[in-house]
């Protein structure tokens, strides 16, 4: 679809206003008129599978060493970082769903031990996030960093 027939759909009765609903179809329906029309003929790779292994963000010298990791079974460095990252994100949602279930049944000593185990595991996290964001690319972007503050009201307020 075109541009200007954008813009004399506005207002004309018989076609459909453009919503979250309709919006899948639309688009499946312009990627059809263009494969209709050839514009996805003659592709480069066409016919090839996509290689999914790119590694255009790893700077050019330094291309062979991580090929050779991923070779022996090993990715990339900030890549094995970012999947222990979010591991510990789920272990650290486990450990506190836990902890609240015991949270109104213990008592101030023991709720004092568990906020500072708490503190431990996202100064951890925290630590593992500012190794991230010191080693990936900066074209892959930054994970967000922690908020103490915030994550420790967490604990026992479910």
């Amino acid at each position: 679809m075109q541009e200007h027939d954008n813009e004399q759909a506005v207002g004309q009765p018989g076609r459909t206003p453009i919503n979250q609903r309709n919006y899948r179809s639309l688009i499946d329906q312009q990627i059809a008129q263009a494969e209709a029309a050839g514009q996805f003929a003659n592709l480069p790779g066409q016919g090839r599978p996509q290689r999914l292994d790119d590694d255009l963000h790893v700077p050019e010298d330094e291309r062979p060493g991580y090929r050779m990791l991923q070779g022996a079974g090993f990715s990339l460095p900030w890549i094995e970082t970012k999947r222990d990252i979010d591991e510990e994100r789920a272990r650290i949602d486990a450990w506190l769903i836990h902890a609240d279930n015991r949270w109104t049944h213990t008592d101030a000593a023991g709720r004092s031990k568990m906020q500072g185990e708490f503190q431990r595991k996202l100064e951890a996290l925290r630590s593992m996030i500012i190794d991230y964001n010191l080693r990936v690319p900066p074209t892959v972007g930054q994970l967000r960093g922690i908020e103490l503050t915030q994550e420790l009201a967490r604990l026992g307020a479910m």
